[in-house]
């Protein structure tokens, strides 16, 4: 009889022994499956936010009908630095009194390429 109740005990501990890892695994694969979907929920959310942003600085330059950026002088010489409407340049300082002295170059940027 012990014989039995022994084999009985042994079965009866890997029955819970297996319920225990079938459940640990179960709420394994849940946990990555919520966390997938939090995770695409978070970066489509983020997507939007950039998108919608994108959108409010292209309405706003279209505003103004362009956008003027400095250039800064680090593009070399003969390259295009993109689409631009206009240019405009205008000396550092008005104190200068040498007509060919330093100037700041401007360039306004066409609205659709923002």
């Amino acid at each position: 009889m012990r014989v039995k109740k022994r084999g009985m005990t042994a079965s009866l501990l890997w029955g819970v022994l297996a319920l225990g890892v079938g459940a640990a695994a179960g709420a394994f694969a849940m946990v990555d499956v919520v966390g997938a979907k939090v995770h695409r929920a978070q970066a489509v959310n983020e997507a939007r936010s950039i998108a919608d942003m994108a959108d409010n600085v292209g309405t706003w330059a279209s505003t103004y009908k362009g956008v003027w950026i400095k250039d800064d002088g680090l593009t070399a010489k003969g390259v295009d630095i993109g689409s631009r409407i206009d240019t405009q340049r205008y000396k550092q300082s008005s104190e200068e009194t040498d007509p060919h002295g330093v100037f700041d170059t401007y360039h306004r940027k066409n609205p659709a390429l923002i």
